[in-house]
């Protein structure tokens, strides 16, 4: 589907209108909620109550509770440092922080827990659909449109999130920054070998064999088979067909279309012969590894690992190079929709208008503490234009690609409530089967189509979509 950013402004317009409270139709009358949950009509009251409670202490101190999802030691300064700023400027405000370390799933679970043990945070990064099923999250978009930052946060950013409410009537989760994702290269190991840089899918085949040198432990790729691989096969084989849609106009899932299927049987024919064998079990931490070591001469990720990279190599871009997906077999620029991370204000929160002043913050100018660390590009139009935005050429090259009316982009089912269990207990398993000879790339794609196409059908099901 083709950027139409105006269509973005009629899904806010349209949260506006859904308001705060449960439509009589959306209504749930028999649901069972364990401790800590309420139904999503409930989370839109508990808004407006906790929003009335909160001016009550206007003048008094607040305390915040913040947690942020995959956090490490150096981000952990980084999202401090933001909150320090922000309780300087905000003297009643004191915030106190916690760092997730793990992934997504980590993450994830820590939240069940605290909202079971009604122990959440007031502001939390994880975005998942559970949350707002459950009630978990209150609905965002009555503070967006009054706030000073409406109309100014990309509108793909914000559609993105929107899309996560499983009923399509709120905002739930707010964007601070975006992803995206891309490859990265080695252009001086590229050039040793005499290799141009690839524009097209088959000279990026053609080239992972031509650097590739395994005698010498120098290999012309790295694929991800350990935890992530098949998220990462999901978008390149979507860039490869250039397809939008993650399922057809009957609901049936596309992940196994016969250009997807294709383009595995390429990918996958690299491993142990220009790849490393060990890339079967290869996490991003051992991905990373074998890059700055400069023992592949690619890897796939996102803008999330540049701070990273540039600081290994000191700056030095004639080591790495952002290279963006290469087109599609029909011609076209192909890239996922934006990867978005989101804030969510938890349903229990005391302090909503305080917890969505700092979100604002964090959005805005509080970015330049913590954006750059994380390796997003900000979703704030005024903070895109910070020098170290401007001056780094993968994220201007990253965001002229989003901004280009004739990128297209396809469709990233996770907002899907099992997608996540689905990718992890199905796709990853059958992923590493299908690289070890064991199963057929048909196989691994028939196996992840069906479970998608089950899914999304009980999922417009139970949602009335």
């Amino acid at each position: 589907m083709r950027r139409k950013l105006a269509l973005v402004l009629t899904v806010i317009a349209g949260l506006s209108l859904a308001g705060c409270s449960a439509k009589p139709g959306n209504e749930t009358t028999a649901e069972v909620k364990t401790q800590g949950e309420t139904t999503v009509g409930e989370s839109a009251e508990k808004a407006q109550e906790s929003s009335e409670k909160s001016g009550e202490t206007k003048g008094e101190t607040v305390k915040l509770t913040w947690w942020m999802e995959m956090s490490t030691p150096e981000l952990n300064e980084a999202y401090e440092a933001a909150a320090a700023a922000y309780m300087e400027k905000n003297p009643n405000i004191e915030i106190e922080f916690l760092g997730i370390p793990g992934n997504s799933a980590d993450a994830k679970a820590k939240l069940d827990m605290a909202f079971a043990t009604d122990s959440a945070p007031d502001i939390f990064e994880c975005a998942m659909p559970e949350f707002i099923a459950r009630g978990n999250v209150l609905p965002l978009d009555g503070y967006y449109e009054k706030s000073e930052l409406y109309g100014k946060v990309n509108e793909e950013a914000i559609r993105a999130d929107a899309n996560l409410d499983p009923k399509k009537e709120h905002l739930y989760y707010f964007p601070a920054f975006m992803d995206f994702r891309n490859f990265w290269i080695r252009p001086d190991i590229y050039a040793e070998k005499g290799v141009e840089i690839p524009e097209t899918w088959d000279e990026f085949f053609e080239s992972v064999k031509k650097v590739a040198d395994p005698d010498n432990n120098l290999y012309g790729t790295t694929i991800r088979g350990g935890s992530g691989g098949a998220f990462n096969v999901m978008c390149m084989a979507y860039a490869y067909s250039g397809i939008p849609h993650a399922f057809d106009e009957n609901g049936k899932s596309t992940m196994n279309d016969p250009l997807h299927v294709e383009f595995v049987e390429k990918y996958f024919d690299l491993y142990k012969k220009y790849t490393s064998e060990d890339d079967l079990n290869k996490g991003w931490t051992e991905i990373a590894a074998s890059f700055t070591s400069g023992s592949t001469a690619s890897i796939f990720h996102n803008l999330g690992s540049a701070h990273m990279i540039s600081e290994t190599f000191g700056g030095d871009e004639t080591k790495f190079q952002m290279m963006p997906f290469l087109k599609s077999v029909n011609g076209e620029q192909c890239h996922p929709e934006v990867g978005v991370m989101g804030f969510g204000i938890s349903a229990s929160t005391e302090h909503p208008d305080e917890a969505w002043d700092f979100i604002q913050f964090l959005s805005s100018e509080g970015t330049e503490y913590w954006v750059e660390s994380r390796g997003g590009i900000p979703t704030e139009q005024s903070a895109q234009k910070a020098d170290w935005v401007m001056e780094k050429d993968y994220y201007q090259k990253a965001i002229s690609i989003m901004n280009d009316e004739n990128t297209v982009f396809f469709e990233v089912p996770t907002y899907l409530t099992n997608y996540v269990n689905i990718e992890n207990n199905i796709a990853q398993p059958k992923l590493q089967e299908c690289m070890a000879g064991i199963c057929t790339a048909q196989e691994f794609l028939d196996a992840w189509a069906d479970a998608m196409t089950e899914e999304k059908a009980r999922y417009d099901a139970e949602n009335g979509n």
